[in-house]
């Protein structure tokens, strides 16, 4: 069995353990499909850290949930990296094959892969490292989104 539609897809992955590992009340903001940025996530999540010298800083992680189309997940998940930290796609898990079969092209391109079945078990396939973004002229737009 599989999702009907996205919709179901990010409201089973809102509440999933995925979500949970990045979302802190305390220190996090989250957006539903923010607009104004290089493109348009399903969803965002802005974390505001204190370094040591005091100063606030944000980690911000993207995810872009399809039913079944990897290829057009991963090109946008890729663009969400010129603003996020981690960027994640999210599959329905019954359409996983292909996407594994090119496992590679995450792996190469700092892109996380997950899938979550229909019982809202949450596959982790591929975890990308944490990395500074692509363009630092995305982070006054971040701050102003997340309002933190």
């Amino acid at each position: 069995m599989s999702y009907a539609t996205e919709q179901d897809l990010f409201d089973v992955a809102i509440n999933s353990p995925l979500i949970e590992k990045f979302y802190d009340r305390d220190v996090s903001c989250m957006l539903i499909e923010p607009k104004g940025l290089f493109g348009i996530p399903d969803l965002l999540i802005a974390n505001q850290e204190k370094e040591q010298d005091g100063k606030n800083c944000i980690t911000v992680i993207a995810f872009e949930m399809k039913l079944r189309n990897w290829k057009r997940a991963l090109c946008q998940a890729f663009k969400y990296r010129a603003f996020s930290n981690i960027s994640y796609v999210v599959l329905d898990h019954a359409y996983t094959n292909s996407a594994l079969k090119n496992i590679v092209k995450f792996q190469r391109s700092n892109i996380g892969l997950v899938s979550i079945d229909a019982e809202g078990v949450v596959h982790s396939h591929f975890e990308p490292s944490v990395d500074e973004p692509y363009c630092d002229n995305y982070e006054n737009q971040i701050w102003a989104l997340a309002a933190l």
